[in-house]
């Protein structure tokens, strides 16, 4: 492929080629452990959830469900302690997740002695509450959190999350093999452990196999190059000219500044540096990826030229059987073919994501249960997310919500294998790339700004002037 050597001056990415600060206050991470008492309290569980695991007796895991997997429990508590956790409402009725929730908090009370009070957050509220909390508003113990990244970042190592690497090695030791690795990733920053994602939300590839079938492909394209040659064969237009079929659409959602991210991440780039600090947009990885879908739509004429219009739909194009390919597609594109589309349903294919010049990066979002700082008890929190975090639980909590579970015991019940695409979801989650940004200011940046940007380059004909 040709690289763009120089963008043109109207292209507004490349007008932020230069070094922007967007944080200037960004701190190194708090100290670890501290306090002698925080030592011998962190000591005191270890031991004493060795103790239990030599005594308990071996249980056999029931059906496919996995293995048993129970967090190391804290020593009798001298003194009382309550933890406050927030969780955001959730599924199709609240109030059976908060019920879940209190009864869990009343087992882990009966186990351990540490009274769990859970309170809720609604969705509503929920970014304003975070963005305050990450200046010093009041702040729970832990809770159901988000956007890791942007608020270590706004906290400047005083507010907002805190990093429990002291304790992964005591309460979390088999994370990595429960849970499917490239989704905690959102979970980690710096080489911090923050604690447990357990929900997610990624973007893969979505294919016609009858429209592919028919033009003798058997499978979804592997890279950029062979979506680009699938959706040639697949573009089909009338006798007048007229576009009857679109050979791809960049995304289901027509989020733009979600489909260009993703492929400068498979171009192999970083929209910014982890310091919070320096938009990254003026490299060749962002010229490959911008060249790339520009000659989508203009070269090879398989990508709608007003793809960027408002009005423009390319979910309600795909369903009324104008559009072949989604390269980015949610999970929630795939329930409505099975919910609503039934017959559609059965002629698509998920994919994991088609490789680009560097990788197969899937767009994902995360949620994850966290602490706080400010918090008197950080190793009684962690051994709480360690609680809600083994198998069983993850299992009834897949089971309520309905949301992508992370764990590998919850990914293999009946309600996350019952239809083929289902199944290929843990292949997908391992190309996981976060969706976060370091930087709280970049979500209305790249919302906004960026946006503008990427239709200044995409949607002139002749192309804009590459010098």
């Amino acid at each position: 492929m040709d690289r763009i050597e120089r963008v043109h001056p109207g292209c507004l990415y490349m007008l932020i080629k230069s070094r922007h600060n967007f944080t200037k206050e960004m701190a190194p991470m708090a100290q670890r452990i501290t306090s002698r008492r925080e030592f011998l309290r962190l000591a005191g569980a270890a031991t004493a959830g060795a103790a239990l695991a030599a005594c308990a007796p071996a249980q056999a895991p029931a059906g496919p469900a996995a293995q048993t997997t129970t967090a190391p429990q804290a020593p009798a508590v001298l003194t009382p302690v309550r933890i406050v956790f927030w969780t955001h409402r959730s599924g199709s009725d609240p109030q059976v997740w908060m019920d879940q929730l209190k009864a869990w908090a009343k087992e882990f009370k009966d186990k351990t002695k540490i009274e769990v009070e859970v309170q809720e957050l609604n969705w509503d509220v929920s970014r304003n509450t975070w963005l305050l909390i990450a200046q010093g508003g009041d702040a729970p113990d832990c809770a159901d959190m988000y956007w890791l990244w942007s608020f270590v970042g706004l906290g400047r190592g005083k507010y907002g999350p805190m990093p429990i690497t002291p304790y992964k090695d005591v309460f979390f030791k088999d994370l990595d093999q429960r849970f499917v690795k490239g989704t905690q990733q959102d979970a980690h920053f710096k080489g911090e452990f923050y604690g447990v994602a357990h929900r997610g939300d990624p973007r893969p590839f979505m294919w016609r196999s009858d429209l592919g079938k028919a033009a003798g492909f058997t499978k979804p394209p592997d890279t950029w190059q062979e979506i680009t040659e699938q959706a040639k064969a697949m573009t089909k237009r009338d006798a007048a000219g007229n576009t009857t079929m679109w050979g791809m659409e960049f995304g289901s959602d027509n989020n733009k500044p979600q489909q260009v991210v993703t492929y400068y991440w498979q171009a192999g780039g970083e929209y910014m540096d982890l310091d919070g600090k320096t938009a990254t947009f003026d490299t060749p990885a962002m010229r490959d990826a911008l060249k790339w879908m520009y000659d989508q739509i203009w070269t090879y004429k398989v990508v709608p030229p007003d793809f960027m219009e408002k009005a423009h739909n390319p979910w309600d194009a795909f369903t009324g059987q104008q559009v072949a390919m989604l390269p980015q597609a949610g999970l929630g594109n795939f329930k409505q073919l099975d919910e609503q589309f039934p017959e559609l349903a059965e002629k698509v294919e998920i994919a994991v994501n088609a490789k680009g010049p560097k990788s197969r990066a899937c767009y994902y979002g995360a949620g994850y249960w966290g602490v706080l700082r400010g918090t008197k008890y950080p190793a009684e929190c962690a051994q709480w997310i360690a609680f809600l975090s083994e198998d069983e639980r993850q299992i009834k909590k897949g089971q309520i919500l309905g949301d992508l579970p992370t764990n590998k015991a919850a990914l293999a019940q009946k309600n996350w294998t019952d239809r083929p695409w289902k199944l290929k979801i843990p292949e997908i989650l391992e190309h996981a790339h976060p969706s976060q940004h370091p930087s709280y200011a970049w979500a209305k940046l790249l919302g906004g700004r960026v946006c503008q940007d990427r239709r200044a380059t995409l949607i002139k004909v002749p192309p804009p002037s590459f010098r």
